[in-house]
C-alpha cells in the first residue's frame, strides 16, 4: 500500500480470512504497517462493509466516507513499523465474516 497526497486519502484494504476457523473468539485485532516517509500521517481506520473491487464508485465513496470507526490515528510517528489494536466493533465485525474470502477495512 502507497499513499502520496497533498490532500485527503481514502483507501480500501482486503484481508483473506478464510484460514480462521469458524467459530473462533476473536479477543483483539491489531494492524501493523510500514511508514517509509511520513508527515504526520493522521488518519482514521473504519470498517468497509463492502467489497471495493466490485462496488461501483459512488457506493464504494458512500461506504468509505460512512464507516463504523475502529481507531483514529493523530500523532507524527517515526519512520518504520507502526502497530494499532483495533477498537469499536472491530472483532465482532471479523467474528462475522468468518468463512468469507475477504474482510474489508479501509484508511480515512
Amino acid at each position: 500500500m502507497r499513499i502520496v497526497s497533498l490532500e485527503e486519502n481514502k483507501l480500501g484494504l482486503n484481508f483473506d480470512v478464510l484460514s480462521i476457523p469458524v467459530g473462533s473468539i476473536i479477543s483483539s485485532i491489531t494492524l501493523n504497517w510500514y511508514i517509509n516517509s511520513q508527515n504526520c500521517p493522521y488518519f482514521y481506520i473504519n470498517a468497509l462493509p463492502i467489497d471495493p473491487v466490485t462496488a461501483t464508485p459512488s457506493a464504494l465513496y458512500a461506504a468509505i466516507t460512512s464507516g463504523a470507526r475502529y481507531s483514529a490515528y493523530h500523532t507524527c510517528p517515526p519512520v518504520g513499523w507502526e502497530s494499532e489494536v483495533l477498537g469499536g466493533n472491530a472483532n465482532t465485525d471479523l467474528s462475522g465474516k468468518f468463512g468469507e474470502r475477504m474482510v474489508c477495512g479501509k484508511f480515512l
